[in-house]
């Protein structure tokens, strides 16, 4: 259901190449008129220093689990899973999504990248209308 007008697929390292991009790509999206003095601050909150500092805002809470904001805010970079699992259970993974997926999904969904989601769109199906 990609081609919904309802969905917007963004990737973590795209918005972290360029946030002010995705922050505004986002704020189109959900049509919000942010003015244009408030982008500072928008920016300064989506940021991860922000994040970091702020972390006990953050609170993850599921069904049948005690609510926690630990692990919310790690790094600020993607391949945190590479220290959560071993080298083996990480190929076998990565074996198991090629599988499951097109190339065009498994690529943006490792790697991101306007050029990738172009590829990923154009292998879709076209939406019924």
């Amino acid at each position: 259901k990609l081609h919904e007008p309802n969905v917007l697929l963004l990737h973590f390292d795209d918005m972290k190449r360029d946030p002010e991009r995705w922050a505004r790509r986002i704020a189109d999206f959900l049509e919000l008129d942010v003015p244009e003095e408030l982008w500072p601050a928008v920016l300064r909150r989506i940021s991860f220093a922000w994040m970091k500092e702020n972390a006990h805002r953050f609170r993850l809470a599921l069904p049948g689990l005690e609510p926690t904001t630990s692990g919310l805010v790690r790094e600020g970079k993607t391949g945190a899973k590479a220290t959560l699992a071993s080298a083996e259970q990480l190929a076998s993974l990565t074996a198991s999504v090629r599988e499951l997926v097109s190339p065009e999904v498994f690529d943006f969904v490792y790697h991101g990248g306007d050029e990738r989601r172009a590829a990923l769109f154009a292998s879709l199906p076209a939406p019924d209308v």
